[in-house]
């Protein structure tokens, strides 16, 4: 025994957290110890000075904020200090850390320093999952690019910090406690010689406290893709290098686990290409430890002509994806691009936030991929494991043979919708090529659309509630719909803007009558000329601008102008929810009107159709005489009717500024351009 060990000996741990720190408390706290161990909290700038600055937000600390003062303290009360601000201690100059030493043993305390470690590649993968289960990088306010670069910037710290880790060492400063196999052997060697405590003591305490503080299992996303080969070669081996490409893009972001269902035609399940295709993802997943595993599945046979059921497909490669330990599904396809190296992260983040906030099971929700070339709708869906859970496949069974190859994604979201579960993940972003979206004349298959499916969703839903707690909250669904032909960016902002309560999904649908004056708006936005840009590349600059209010907006442009009537029923089609406010697109609305609504909403009589919003006309002494005129005249009447207390339940309304449950009913077109009141009359009777 060495004759310090007669004084009061503290050990500090400057090892990096998660590599071994919780094992030495445990296993001290065992002996008898007393343990210091604390996080401390951290602004936005301490956070990315702890990723990207560490020497400089260290050296602040031990300098400035008394640093070296509290260890000192800390170290009269304490056997073990570790974590938090010590971890960092390695990027000071040694002359501070000896002179602490000699502070220390002017107090009778005798310091003394080890080092946990773990290999740097280990520990990064921990660190991201730590950032992740704990929400870190939005504590720390991180943009995408910081997200894009973090395990860079992670890997690059934790390298800085082994360099100095050994360097310390080399010069007999500290110990270094490898977290590996054999630590029951060196750990209580190495501690043994520092402190009061056997070998044997060190061994035992080590050996009880066992695997500490363990990262949770990863979970496994299903990537689902279906394609067909071809005839030729040439065309089977393209198909397989975009699968190849696919998988390396989203092995990007380095923490993703991953399994792969291929769902082939009948025809092709058992041909050379296939073959080629096991093959290929077999040699991907010998080559690393990201793909969990892969399975091929043939397609449901389909006659000759039919039209190819992909949601039947989709369904059948859900339930394998399931089955072999899928924590979430989704469906790709060859032609996908994926532009976010931490969409992984993304969406385990995304399921964590459903499951925290409804207190729901992981696995629990829908969150989406923003589609660049379909923005605003849920064209990529991620569908968790409670789903299958509930209805035993993708698609209940009495819905399988409502859809065919449309409209099984909106249908999900809407289900989940209703308990606020299916967020858009803004920055998990992918392009989609060919495929099958509204709008695309690109389509590699004939589109059989369910018209029914907001209605199938709106009833199916409830199914859900059985992974929920019973006082669950459901949110209202309430879409606004306005179409416009002037286009006016001020005003549409104005109504895309409007504040939407916590107890209700809204999606603010603008439907643009005049293509002309969309392309010229676009192009000012973009400051472009307009036969630079098409009528969707319009439709998306436009969706950007109105979205920038934080609400979600979709666009749509009718490719020709058609009128109100008809602008409304398209509006009425986009939308899956279950009342829709109508809007004319010159109002300026008073920011809490969806507020207003939504008070009306909670406790709405289920034999009440709708209601009436107030339009009211400016009234000033100094009114152009045209405009007093059409006020005494009661044109606008019909506008004020909803604060006139002698008409409490009119029997309609002006669309300018009304509300309406969901219905088949649609404005009959024979009003297609009227500037009367001929369509809302006869929609509302």
């Amino acid at each position: 025994m060495n004759a310090y060990k007669q004084e009061k000996v503290c050990i500090i741990n400057v090892g990096h957290y998660r590599s071994g720190t919780t094992t030495l408390a445990v296993a001290a706290k065992n002996l008898g110890a007393q343990i210091y161990r604390t996080f401390p909290a951290l602004t936005v700038d301490q956070h990315k000075a702890f990723l990207h600055r560490p020497a400089d937000i260290v050296g602040n600390w031990f300098e400035k904020k008394s640093g070296a003062n509290q260890i000192l303290e800390l170290a009269e009360k304490f056997d073990l200090i570790c974590d938090g601000w010590v971890a960092l201690l390695p990027f000071l100059p040694k002359e501070k850390l000896d002179h602490l030493k000699q502070e220390a043993r002017k107090t009778g305390t005798q310091l003394e320093f080890v080092a946990t470690t773990r290999a740097v590649k280990s520990t990064v993968e921990s660190e991201l999952q730590h950032w992740v289960v704990n929400n870190l990088e939005a504590v720390a306010g991180l943009n995408t690019t910081e997200r894009k670069s973090l395990k860079h910037d992670l890997t690059a710290r934790a390298n800085e910090h082994q360099q100095l880790i050994e360097s310390l060492a080399t010069e007999g400063f500290l110990k270094v406690l490898p977290l590996v196999p054999e630590m029951n052997h060196t750990w209580p060697k190495s501690l043994s010689s520092i402190s009061k405590f056997a070998t044997e003591d060190w061994s035992k305490a080590i050996r009880d406290a066992g695997k500490q503080n363990a990262n949770p299992a990863l979970p496994i996303e299903g990537i689902l893709l279906t394609f067909r080969f071809g005839v030729d070669e040439k065309g089977a081996k393209t198909k397989i290098d975009l699968v190849e490409t696919l998988l390396g893009k989203i092995e990007e972001d380095s923490l993703c686990r991953y399994l792969v269902v291929v769902a082939l035609d009948k025809d092709e399940f058992g041909s050379s290409h296939a073959g080629k295709l096991q093959k290929s993802l077999e040699e991907w997943r010998r080559g690393n430890n990201q793909i969990v595993s892969y399975h091929i599945i043939s397609n449901t046979p389909r006659s000759h002509g039919q039209a190819f059921n992909i949601c039947t497909a989709w369904n059948e490669m859900a339930c394998c994806a399931w089955q072999k330990g899928a924590d979430w599904v989704v469906l790709l396809g060859d032609d996908i691009k994926i532009d976010c190296p931490f969409h992984y992260r993304a969406f385990y983040r995304s399921f964590l936030d459903i499951a925290e906030q409804l207190d729901a099971p992981f696995g629990f929700g829908c969150p989406w991929w923003h589609d660049k070339t379909f923005p605003g709708f849920p064209t990529f869906p991620c569908v968790g494991k409670q789903h299958f859970e509930v209805f035993g496949g993708l698609i209940p069974e009495h819905r399988k043979s409502n859809f065919v190859n449309q409209d099984l994604d909106p249908y999900l979201h809407t289900m989940y919708s209703k308990f606020f579960a299916a967020p858009c993940v803004g920055e998990a972003t992918l392009a989609n090529g060919a495929g099958g979206n509204l709008g695309s004349d690109k389509a590699r298959y004939q589109r059989v659309p369910c018209t029914e499916w907001p209605d199938f969703a709106l009833q199916d839903y409830t199914q859900l509630r059985k992974c929920l707690p019973g006082q669950t909250k459901e949110a209202i669904l309430l879409d606004v719909v306005v179409p416009s032909y002037r286009v006016r960016l001020d005003y549409l902002q104005g109504i895309c803007s409007l504040k939407v309560p916590e107890h209700i999904q809204t999606v603010f649908i603008i439907i643009v009558d005049n293509p002309t004056l969309l392309m010229e708006r676009a192009a000012d936005i973009e400051s472009t000329r307009t036969d630079e840009l098409t009528l969707a590349d319009c439709e998306r600059i436009l969706e950007g601008k109105l979205s920038e209010s934080g609400n979600r907006v979709r666009v749509r442009c009718n490719r020709t102008n058609v009128g109100a009537s008809a602008s409304r029923n398209r509006g009425l089609d986009e939308s899956a929810s279950e009342f829709v406010l109508n809007l004319d697109d010159d109002l300026m609305p008073n920011p809490n009107l969806l507020e207003q609504y939504g008070k009306h909403l909670l406790d709405l009589d289920d034999n009440i159709v709708g209601l009436i919003g107030l339009v009211r006309f400016p009234r000033s002494p100094n009114l152009p005489l045209k405009h007093a005129a059409v006020l005494m005249s009661y044109l606008t009447f019909m506008f004020e009717i909803a604060k006139q207390d002698l008409y409490p339940h009119p029997a309609w309304g002006v669309t300018a500024n009304i509300l309406f449950r969901r219905t088949k009913v649609r404005f009959d077109l024979t009003y297609a351009k009227s500037k009367l009141f001929g369509k809302e009359l006869n929609y509302d009777l």
